[in-house]
């Protein structure tokens, strides 16, 4: 059992916000790969006002969510998982008539965030994810990861403001720790890199605690496990809803001979600002003896890359010694101060590169990975043709990123940690580029007409755990047999048969058939895959778990909620904001704040709505949202708004002129506005919460008129984001 507890005590954000978070406590076991983890928040208003609660939380990318259990005060509360557009509609009509509604959502691959809405004064919250996690062995090497905290990226995020994770350097989040572990790991050998550990022997487990009760949570916690046995295949199957569902797992061993043939290599190495300190220091000495042994038979260039990029030679460069001498001054004088992560231009630059000819061509990538909206870089990455090997480095390492462009392309990842000699394991994770690996990969099931999860596997490199899943309709008995060839046409092969795994689980479906589920979804359409999603209750990028507390009459919240954003503690190492290995930190992050005074009693138009000779009106719909979001609390009760304030906001005389022609028609001048500001907020998007609920609140005080609605729709049909209906 893991037992992970972080304590706040009331703590403030460097603004004066109380925190609400106030412990996070992980209770996990992990048996042979698969690790079950339950992950409890506690949140507590020490306010005298009611409060939403939000917090942006990283998990492994692998973690499979199973389950959310609510406790508010001594109550248990029952919720489901809701298809994502549903679950938000939901939540927002609960908070908006004053009920106590609860929301996990994923924001992008690994990262969520819990939304704990209309938590009212001193009332306490216990919310209990339960998530999966399989693991896989690199090598003789597995790792046991709780991420803790999630570094500033470089970029925009493509979602809404309080979802954007902040850091705090007033915060000291810690955590105390303990993990049990059985099965065919009980005889491992393990190590934390990230943290003292000490490990306790029993008859039938392990128990590995912190060296000191609490440690900070600037840090991802990893726990190595290295494998003395050599049981590396297995193969389960269990009840699915209409059949059975089976797991293979296998660690195919090709041997350490590497591949005699020239190769292509691009190193690209992130020397933006987070790189400072530990990453960009250790990188240096990896890149050195990586030049060192580069063959004469290989060509090679290197690019440093931050707010732009660097290209040492114009074209791909024979390892020759003027070559290699070149480059080892190169490396040596690089430094993190290249600004900004402008990681997709550089590896366009490295695809453009001339001279690979028909060499096979790898790329080296080494990034802490701290940028947003990665999605068309990896998209491009699989569009190139090369593999990509790509090096997380750092505390706090962007996980879903590395791991993705590296699978996307037919290559490996390797996450290192600080303490790990990360000099080290570059090198060695460079070396596999000249190792084999597979060309194609045939399983055959006992059921012939089984359908396998994925359909088609990448690469497989030597001493890597592959796991699949196969869905039949009779149960599967017989042998299940593995075939890899290699691309020097030497095979591996293996066969064992299919045994029984009983699920002790107290849900109707097993854990098993709901990982099954889960792993197939990246495959489907997106109605087949919120479709699955929810016949299994699986949280996903489509479905949300959600919970609604309808309170009695007269105990319903009456004010809007105030947002409490839970911060994150400043990554150790973060942009040499101390040494990752002395645990200290030195500087502070940028989080989003709501701008503006607290006194919204009346209304009276303060600076930024006063149109003056030299104001440009606002160009589009979402920048007309962005200035009043910047400005909310100054706007007071706007029940008042009238169309000379809309004028002030620099809304265009145009669409003032429709909308005094709806007046025209008998409509009031109040409602007509505040429909237009639904419309626009609606339409438009992009608008923070509390503006969307004032706008809504509001409509519903004034009963408003349905066929006002429908005029405000045919008069701005063609309203969008980027343009006003006009």
């Amino acid at each position: 059992m893991t037992t992970v507890t972080t304590q706040n005590s009331y703590m403030k954000t460097s603004e004066g916000m109380v925190v609400p978070l106030t412990s996070t406590i992980v209770n996990a076991s992990m048996h042979d790969l698969l690790a079950d983890v339950t992950m409890t928040q506690v949140y507590k208003n020490t306010e005298s006002k009611n409060i939403e609660a939000v917090y942006t939380f990283p998990l492994p990318i692998d973690a499979v969510l199973l389950d959310v259990d609510v406790r508010l005060e001594d109550r248990n509360l029952k919720g489901c998982i809701v298809e994502k557009g549903k679950a938000e509609t939901q939540y927002e009509e609960a908070i908006v008539d004053g009920n106590t509604a609860i929301m996990l959502q994923q924001v992008e691959t690994g990262l969520y965030t819990m939304n704990v809405g209309n938590l009212q004064a001193g009332k306490t919250v216990r919310i209990s994810v339960q998530y999966s996690v399989l693991h896989r062995w690199q090598g003789d090497q597995l790792r046991f990861y709780l991420p803790t905290t999630v570094a500033p990226r470089y970029g925009v995020p493509e979602m809404e403001m309080h979802q954007v994770p902040v850091a705090d350097i007033s915060i000291e989040n810690s955590f105390s720790f303990s993990l049990k572990i059985s099965g065919l790991l009980k005889n491992a050998i393990f190590d934390s890199p990230s943290h003292k550990v000490v490990c306790e022997e029993s008859d039938d487990h392990i128990v590995i605690h912190l060296n000191d009760e609490m440690a900070m949570m600037n840090r991802d916690l990893i726990i190595n496990i290295r494998n003395r046995s050599k049981e590396n295949v297995s193969a389960v199957y269990d009840r699915d809803i209409d059949g059975y569902v089976s797991l293979l797992s296998f660690k195919p061993e090709f041997g350490s001979q590497e591949i005699d043939s020239p190769h292509a290599i691009t190193i690209v190495v992130d020397c933006s600002g987070s790189m400072a300190g530990d990453s960009i220091s250790q990188a240096k000495g990896a890149l050195q003896r990586i030049i060192d042994e580069l063959r004469p038979c290989d060509s090679f260039n290197i690019i440093l890359f931050g707010s732009s990029h660097k290209t040492l030679f114009r074209k791909m460069a024979i390892a020759d010694p003027l070559a290699t001498g070149k480059a080892k001054l190169f490396v040596n004088e690089m430094s993190a101060n290249m600004g900004g992560t402008e990681i997709g231009d550089a590896l366009h630059a490295a695809y453009r590169l001339q001279g690979k000819n028909e060499l096979p061509q790898d790329i080296l990538l080494i990034t802490d990975g701290e940028v947003w909206n990665t999605d068309t870089i990896v998209s491009e990455a699989k569009k190139s043709s090369q593999r990509i090997f790509s090096v997380g480095v750092g505390s706090s390492v962007s996980e879903s990123f590395v791991q993705e462009i590296a699978r996307i392309t037919g290559g490996a990842c390797e996450l290192v940690s600080p303490n790990e000699d990360m000099a080290e394991r570059i090198y060695r994770h460079a070396r596999r580029m000249y190792g084999k690996r597979s060309k194609d990969v045939v399983i055959t099931w006992p059921d012939k007409n089984s359908t396998q999860t994925p359909v088609q596997l990448n690469s497989i490199f030597d001493g890597d755990t592959v796991h699949v899943f196969s869905r039949s309709q009779s149960k599967p008995e017989g042998n299940v047999a593995i075939q890899v060839l290699l691309q020097n046409d030497e095979s591996w092969s293996y066969s064992l048969p299919l045994i029984h795994m009983p699920d002790i689980n107290k849900h109707q479906l097993s854990t098993l058939c709901r990982i099954a589920a889960d792993a197939s979804l990246g495959e489907l359409e997106q109605q087949q895959a919120t479709e699955k999603a929810l016949t299994y209750q699986l949280m996903s990028e489509w479905t949300n778990f959600l919970v609604v507390d309808q309170m009695p009459y007269g105990e319903d919240a009456q004010d809007l909620p105030e947002l409490r954003q839970v911060p994150h503690m400043l990554a150790a190492g973060w942009g040499g904001a101390g040494d990752a290995i002395s645990f200290s930190i030195k500087e502070r992050s940028t989080s989003y704040a709501q701008s503006g005074s607290d006194n919204n009693d009346c209304f009276s138009a303060p600076t930024f709505l006063r149109r003056s000779s030299d104001t440009l009106v606002q160009d589009t719909p979402r920048d007309f949202l962005s200035e009043v979001d910047k400005n909310l609390k100054q706007l007071g009760d706007i029940q008042q708004l009238t169309l000379d304030d809309l004028f002030d906001m620099d809304v265009p005389e145009d669409v003032i002129d429709l909308l005094q022609d709806i007046i025209d028609q008998g409509f009031d001048e109040g409602p007509v506005v505040l429909c237009f500001m639904e419309l626009v907020i609606n339409k438009a998007g992009g608008a923070l919460r509390f503006l969307r609920r004032k706008v809504t609140r509001a409509i519903m005080g004034l009963r408003v008129d349905h066929q006002l609605m429908q005029q405000m729709q045919i008069t701005f049909s063609g309203l969008n984001k980027h343009r006003w209906a006009r």
